[in-house]
């Protein structure tokens, strides 16, 4: 008889398959337990220690933050704080934008997608929790803010690392904070490869002599005034050139960035130039400049 036609006949031959008459239970039918599964393997945990820069958070879920971290082997990378927001969480000093921390980083063997996730970190280096000057808590915020809109790959960025964590902590005791951030600014725009031409004449190549000059973002450098040069062309006068010089090769002039202070009719004109450089060249306005002029401006 086919069990296609009469589906109790199946049905019976599955029930005697499954279960069996039990005589201490007086006859009743029991059910054989059901066969258990396997348990699954969870994939191994690959894990790495890390220099980084905390450039900004995140809330996530109820209590994960996402990070924004910076690292001198890995470059910009996005890492997850597990319960980093619940009350005295071992991660939170770790996650404050500014904080320089040796970072254990532990992400899934043989998966390309999910974040690395923060399991242990060790503060190398974080700002005064209270300072009576803001001017280095507005210098911190642009320069974090910069770097973050700045590098969106992931890739090695030692020099900038480098150079990004001696700022921050250079801007606290610096006798002038801006001295500082335009010598980053400078860096930054070296090793993304648009570094600015600030010796000699880039139309005729002769030297920049005393007398009136321009900084052109399209070209990339100084011109002699007299040279035609686009619409977004500034005009620089000799001591904002030397102070240009100054601050893009601090080594080579032998001086220390923290111990520049520039004169007012000096800053504002260097302000601007490398404001011009950065939004010709990285299609960048970070949103703090306004932050820090005003409290540069209110020294």
């Amino acid at each position: 008889v086919s069990a296609r036609r009469w589906p109790c006949i199946s049905s019976t031959r599955r029930r005697k398959r499954t279960t069996t008459r039990s005589a201490a239970a007086g006859g009743a039918v029991a059910r054989l337990p059901a066969r258990r599964r396997p348990p699954t393997r969870r994939k191994a945990m690959a894990t790495t220690n890390q220099l980084a820069i905390c450039l900004r958070r995140r809330d996530h879920g109820e209590h994960d933050l996402l990070l924004w971290l910076l690292t001198p082997e890995l470059g910009k990378i996005t890492a997850i704080a597990r319960g980093a927001r619940r009350p005295r969480a071992a991660l939170i000093a770790a996650c404050q934008p500014g904080t320089i921390s040796r970072c254990q980083l532990a992400t899934r063997a043989g998966s390309s997608s999910a974040l690395p996730v923060l399991t242990q970190a060790e503060i190398v280096w974080s700002y005064p929790a209270a300072e009576a000057d803001f001017r280095p808590a507005a210098a911190r915020a642009y320069l974090l803010e910069l770097v973050d809109l700045a590098l969106p790959d992931p890739e090695p960025q030692e020099a900038l690392y480098a150079a990004l964590a001696g700022s921050l902590e250079a801007v606290g005791s610096a006798a002038d904070p801006a001295a500082v951030v335009h010598g980053f600014e400078l860096a930054l725009l070296r090793e993304l490869g648009f570094e600015l031409s600030l010796h000699g004449c880039l139309a005729c190549d002769e030297a920049l002599a005393e007398g009136p000059a321009v900084f052109d973002p399209a070209a990339g450098g100084l011109l002699h005034a007299s040279h035609e040069a686009s619409d977004l062309a500034l005009p620089v006068s000799p001591d904002a050139v030397r102070a240009l010089r100054r601050l893009a090769q601090p080594a080579a002039y032998e001086v220390d960035l923290s111990a520049i202070r520039l004169p007012p009719e000096i800053g504002p004109v260097i302000r601007d130039v490398l404001r011009a450089a950065i939004a010709y060249h990285l299609d960048l306005q970070p949103r703090s400049a306004t932050l820090l002029d005003e409290a540069l401006a209110g020294e």
